[in-house]
């Protein structure tokens, strides 16, 4: 009888009943010695399954195992397998079932071939704390509430927090509430993992971030201060500082304050995308964070910025050189990195007491922008110079400007 068509009813086949029972044996003994198998067709094509049934010798457990073959062989055949396709079924197997970890752990692998490392580490740091609270949760049974929980309880945490660094997890003596800026940075990671889940058929339904209710996980926790703007007088002081101890790191900077690239960006230049001759800078690809971008950006080298490239003679270096090194010169053939660049601006920070500031190298973005301003540039200049898709992304590096806007002074008019 075919069953949808496509294949019988699975039978299992002990073989011929035992005819004769030699002295000191008995029927279940001399049946247990046949060949047994699970017999079925698929598509006209007959099918015998063993298994590991002919190892056993023992009547009882060789039945008992014939029967949890013959019913696990029956649902997989009710479930889609297709014995002249097995690896799709097992695909499909691991597509229903994958837990959180399984599938954190290919999504951070993909990401690694086109994410920058800054990024990849953001994402595996949160995705591995929820893994911490789910570990052995499959991603089909997430829900909003899960999720809106997880969030929640981080949120009021008064435990010991861990930190994830270098694949090694790392407890603190004391709790690590979340503040405002985790809690947004963490739902956007969990709502583009989900859309991951989604797109690879291992979630179906909704992507269950979407329905979190902001008033049930918003954080009172008050944010650090971070890429805060520096002050007229504390900039002034910093680069006569790095100029007098640090002349790369003063590079570094005036770099970023000329052009608004990214400490990465920066840090992976090399000479050949300096074009002197048409007075820009070309962005490699490979090191934009928008990932969507698929032409090269090439940005204006303003004059004060010419005068300091033409101090470092790059005609006197090969090509693909890094424009910031190691090297007492500035430029060499490995790149200084990022990381240790902010190490070396975080030292300068801390010979002339302005740790704590919320001042980081994005802080000479953010600065440079508000110069701009002041000085007259439109928004859409300023926009344009920032390499932002959206005005959005540029208010972000003028939302302070209030700092230095005084009004204790300006007169209401009367009404």
């Amino acid at each position: 009888m075919k069953v949808d068509g496509r294949y019988t009813i699975p039978q299992l086949v002990k073989g011929k009943k035992p005819k004769s029972i030699p002295k000191g044996s008995s029927l279940e003994k001399e049946w247990a010695k046949k060949i047994w198998y699970v017999n079925y067709s698929y598509n006209g094509k007959q099918h015998r399954v063993k298994g590991d049934l002919n190892r056993i010798k023992d009547y009882k457990e060789k039945a008992y195992q014939a029967e949890v073959l013959l019913l696990s062989i029956k649902n997989d055949l009710k479930n889609g397998y297709d014995p002249s396709n097995p690896e799709a079924f097992l695909a499909q197997i691991i597509q229903d079932n994958i837990t959180l970890k399984d599938a954190v752990q290919k999504y951070i692998l993909e990401l690694k071939t086109y994410a920058r490392p800054k990024t990849v580490q953001s994402y595996d740091s949160k995705l591995r704390y929820l893994i911490e609270a789910y570990p052995e949760k499959q991603v089909k049974n997430f829900t909003t509430n899960d999720i809106q929980k997880y969030i929640h309880g981080k949120i009021h945490n008064t435990r010991p927090a861990k930190l994830f660094m270098n694949n090694k997890s790392i407890e603190l003596n004391k709790p690590i509430p979340w503040a405002g800026n985790t809690v947004r940075s963490a739902k956007g990671v969990f709502r583009a993992f989900f859309q991951w889940c989604i797109n690879n058929n291992y979630y179906n339904g909704e992507n269950p971030t979407s329905k979190i209710e902001a008033k049930k996980i918003r954080s009172e926790v008050e944010t650090k201060p971070r890429h805060i703007p520096f002050t007229k007088d504390d900039v002034v002081k910093l680069m006569e500082f790095l100029d007098n101890h640090d002349t790369l790191t003063a590079f570094f900077c005036r770099f970023i304050n000329s052009t608004c690239l990214r400490p990465d960006e920066v840090s992976k230049l090399r000479i050949k995308d300096i074009d002197l001759l048409k007075n820009q800078i070309v962005v490699p690809l490979n090191t934009t964070k928008n990932t969507k971008r698929i032409t090269t950006e090439r940005i204006d080298i303003e004059p004060n910025l010419l005068k300091e490239i033409v101090k470092l003679e790059l005609e006197n270096y090969p090509t693909d050189y890094f424009l910031t090194s190691n090297s007492d010169t500035i430029v060499g053939a490995s790149s200084i990195g990022s990381n240790t660049a902010y190490k070396r601006f975080v030292k300068a920070l801390k010979a002339l007491e302005l740790q704590g500031k919320g001042y980081t190298l994005y802080s000479f973005k953010h600065y440079s922008n508000l110069q701009r301003l002041n000085a007259g540039w439109s928004i859409a200049e300023i926009m344009k110079a920032n390499r932002h898709s959206s005005v959005s992304m540029t208010d972000k590096y003028l939302k302070q400007i209030n700092r230095d806007t005084d009004i204790s002074k300006k007169v209401v008019p009367a009404i």
